[in-house]
């Protein structure tokens, strides 16, 4: 029983870890723009690999979730989406004091569909149309084709629909993680992975100076494929492994990716804002590797706000509401 608790934190640790990784490559496509100087490349080819991520770890935790289809609905409305319109509305009334555009038209547009919020409501239709689906492995696999291809073809330009939202460009990576439960393969391909990183994690520098070298960044379905993007979610599994498994327990780094991991969600959240910010200052006083730095800026500049939110004394009952409405889990 001791042991089987032991591999449980084990999981629970890489997990989180894993999650402060892609939330950190999120930040970092919210802090780059369409230049092609050396930092936008890079920064903004480290930015897309996140999503995918956190498909992965949704996928897998959606399968292995045993409630029912109510309970699951009631859980979802109070830690996923009443958070979403909560913090999805301030975003929208911050741009919009900004630039104006007060409409509903313009809530439903940065709540769902032009904004990082594509996310959300791409998963909200994943949860709906794979509850029954999940369980048949044959089905998954010809999705995953399906997937696959409406890929290709956005790459090639060949689908009108706006490629965030479409379902069928992030559905693999929810299947993957699909997968990985069916199979209980997470510590087989998290170990896999490490035992590899001598190998991608060069690969992965070598993609970068490509990539600068041609002038054009990693995307989700253009310039990069696919297929860089898998390359890159191997070498953060690989080393997500490794930082578990040879990183002391009381190791400061380590407690503070976990800490961050725990409430990447919320960094999700909120985190638009101070990238905005930040973002702004960096452009106008054009430090040289300030760009860089943007992404560990905006993360840290959350982080410490998240922090002291929760160490302020509101009654038990008020800090509950809060804790719901910006997402907080830990």
């Amino acid at each position: 029983m001791n042991m089987q608790l032991k591999a449980d934190n084990v999981k629970t640790e890489y997990i989180s870890i894993l999650r402060m990784f892609a939330i950190f490559s999120v930040v970092c496509a919210h802090v780059t723009d369409s230049t092609s100087s050396l930092s936008n490349l890079v920064i903004s080819s480290l930015g897309t690999f996140g999503v995918g991520v956190f498909y992965i770890i949704s996928g897998y935790f959606f399968y292995r979730d045993k409630k029912n289809p109510a309970v699951f609905a009631r859980k979802k409305l109070t830690s996923v989406i009443l958070p979403w319109m909560f913090c999805g509305t301030l975003d929208w009334l911050y741009v919009v004091i900004r630039r104006g555009g007060f409409s509903l038209q313009n809530w439903v547009s940065s709540n769902f569909v032009h904004s990082h919020y594509y996310y959300l409501s791409v998963l909200l239709v994943f949860y709906l149309v794979m509850w029954k689906l999940r369980k048949n492995h044959i089905v998954c696999v010809i999705l995953l084709s399906v997937s696959f291809t409406s890929m290709w073809l956005t790459g090639k330009g060949l689908l009108s629909i706006y490629p965030y939202i479409n379902p069928l460009n992030w559905l693999a990576y929810f299947i993957v993680g699909i997968e990985i439960s069916r199979h209980d393969c997470f510590d087989t391909i998290s170990l896999a992975s490490k035992k590899l990183l001598p190998y991608t994690f060069p690969l992965s520098i070598f993609l970068f100076c490509w990539v600068v070298y041609d002038g054009k960044a990693v995307s989700y379905w253009y310039h990069g494929t696919v297929v860089s993007i898998a390359l890159m979610i191997m070498t953060i599994m690989g080393l997500t492994k490794y930082i578990c498994d040879y990183t002391d327990n009381q190791s400061k780094v380590k407690s503070l990716l976990i800490w961050g991991g725990n409430f990447s969600f919320s960094i999700y959240l909120i985190h638009m804002p101070f990238a905005g910010v930040i973002k702004y200052f960096i452009d106008k006083f054009d430090y040289g590797i300030g760009q860089f730095l943007a992404p560990f800026l905006v993360i840290a500049t959350v982080c410490v706000c998240l922090y002291l939110i929760l160490k302020i004394p509101f009654p038990h009952k008020v800090k509950q509401y809060i804790n719901m409405i910006l997402g907080i889990r830990a």
